[in-house]
């Protein structure tokens, strides 16, 4: 996933992204990178984001790269502020998916009563997913539920 490319991403990443950026818990991180499309000639518009964010606008329709290593990092803080819970981590798993027989991506994480849907403290685990930008939007979307 750590494509620097200045190309588009794919329909899938896209599709994530754009579910990530409508999350309650999304926030423009610095060191995130981000694409936006322009209208005429249709080329990508690629930035970081500043160190200093005051005054920053990111450009209109503006979507995290989710190829980019730095950008995947600053959702997963993202995920563990809104989950409350500076332990949890994505990995790729030991298990492989029925659907196409890969190895797995999954999350791990401890949530306390504010944080979980049941409002019961505990630990959880969220398996299954194609990449690892999948298990962290799968997060960040889960927070606040």
């Amino acid at each position: 996933m750590n494509d620097t490319s200045n190309e588009p991403m794919d329909l899938e990443l896209t599709e994530l992204a754009r579910a990530a950026v409508a999350c309650r818990s999304f926030r423009w991180v610095p060191g995130m990178r981000c694409i936006a499309m322009r209208a005429e000639p249709l080329e990508p518009i690629i930035t970081r984001v500043p160190d200093n964010t005051r005054g920053w606008k990111p450009y209109e329709n503006s979507l995290p790269d989710l190829r980019d290593a730095a950008t995947l990092g600053c959702l997963l803080m993202l995920a563990r502020k809104a989950w409350q819970d500076e332990t949890l981590y994505v990995r790729l798993s030991d298990d492989f998916r029925l659907s196409d027989g890969k190895r797995a991506w999954e999350a791990n994480g401890w949530c306390n009563a504010s944080t979980s849907p049941d409002k019961r403290p505990g630990a959880w685990r969220a398996w299954g997913f194609a990449h690892e930008a999948e298990t962290i939007v799968a997060c960040l979307r889960g927070a606040h539920q």
